[in-house]
């Protein structure tokens, strides 16, 4: 039986990638808070809006606006 070297994936790619991901009428909740961080707010946001995902922002209290630790704001 042939060995594989470990870091060696068939087509290049490691198990379990995908190259882009289907999320079409999808629904998916973001929670945000004051002083969120904005790299984990917005590249995910972004990046599920491009994939077609329905993005919704969740806080504790309905229609506050959030803002971040360099204060960009969130409404909720």
């Amino acid at each position: 039986m042939p060995r594989i070297h470990p870091l060696r994936f068939r087509r290049g790619r490691p198990p379990g990638y995908h190259r882009s991901m289907d999320l079409a009428n999808k629904k998916i909740a973001i929670l945000v808070d004051n002083f969120y961080q904005e790299m984990e707010f917005w590249y995910p946001l972004l990046r599920f809006q491009e994939a077609g995902a329905t993005v919704i922002t969740a806080g504790a209290k309905a229609g506050e606006t959030y803002a971040s630790k360099l204060g960009y704001p969130v409404k909720c």
